[in-house]
């Protein structure tokens, strides 16, 4: 039986692990992201007007570089057309944006719902939405997990 795999969220950060976990065990396992938004994709951003706080998309996304596997990250998703380095003097200075020598930013043309896609497609992982994980609980001596 081949070793199955639950990631929660079809985010960014479920879209990485996606694909570090591809990377990592190869082709054998069996991925699945559980979403529970109508999705995949999630939000980037927050944004804060006129008292309402409210999760959104962004169109920037900033990495820090001095990982040879998020420069790595970086290259796949220019060279597929979806990231450009952005000017630095033209984005708005915010809290929330990290800074320093080692942080880049890069614009995300198609928005960030395509990198996630892009992640999750060749990362090959079967996403589920409007899913949400009820319970889980697990078999100590098998290490077998159960998820509903």
């Amino acid at each position: 039986m081949p070793q199955r795999i639950l990631i929660v969220g079809a985010g960014l950060t479920g879209a990485v692990a996606a694909r570090r976990l591809r990377t990592a065990l190869g082709s054998t396992v069996e991925i699945e992201c559980w979403e529970y938004l109508n999705d995949a994709g999630g939000r980037l951003g927050t944004t804060k007007d006129q008292g309402v706080v409210a999760d959104v998309a962004t169109s920037v996304l900033s990495l820090d570089l001095r990982s040879e596997e998020v420069q790595e990250l970086q290259s796949e998703l220019s060279a597929a057309g979806l990231l450009h380095e952005a000017d630095n003097r033209i984005l708005v200075e915010t809290l929330e944006r990290p800074n320093g020598l080692e942080w880049r930013h890069y614009f995300v043309p198609h928005g960030t719902t395509a990198v996630v896609d892009f992640l999750l497609r060749t990362s090959k992982a079967k996403v589920k939405t409007n899913c949400c994980v009820d319970w889980c609980s697990i078999d100590a001596d098998g290490w077998k997990w159960y998820v509903e």
